[in-house]
């Protein structure tokens, strides 16, 4: 959408104004595989990850895009709780990713288990 309110449908339009914003260099850096480029030194390593958070801003992105769309009140509820279960899967998946790296020192974790109700074979 341009200033005057008017979208934008001539393809060439659109490809041009994504090439050149900011939008776009994030979405290019995100997805080359730095990880997998042999680095030469610990600080291209650290890049490397620090380069893939840069995909949490795709995310941001898709809301904004969800918000800003022409539907129907009804459509565009159902695709905003699409969004904000995605939300729960990927928050879920960092809280496992979080609870892993802190669990592997240890290298051994017990469940949380109520004793009360176990019996025993005797």
């Amino acid at each position: 959408m341009i200033a005057t309110g008017d979208f934008i449908t001539k393809p060439s339009w659109i490809a041009k104004r994504y090439i050149f914003s900011v939008e776009f260099l994030l979405d290019l850096l995100s997805t080359i595989p730095f990880r997998y480029v042999k680095g030469m030194s610990q600080a291209y390593d650290g890049f490397a990850s620090l380069v893939q958070i840069l995909k949490v801003f795709r995310i941001r992105k898709m809301y904004s895009n969800i918000t800003k769309a022409d539907l129907t009140i009804e459509a565009k509820a159902v695709t905003k709780i699409a969004f904000f279960s995605f939300l729960l899967c990927v928050y879920t998946h960092i809280m496992g990713c979080l609870m892993w790296w802190k669990f592997k020192e240890y290298y051994q974790w017990v469940a949380p288990t109520d004793f009360g109700n176990v019996r025993s074979r005797m």
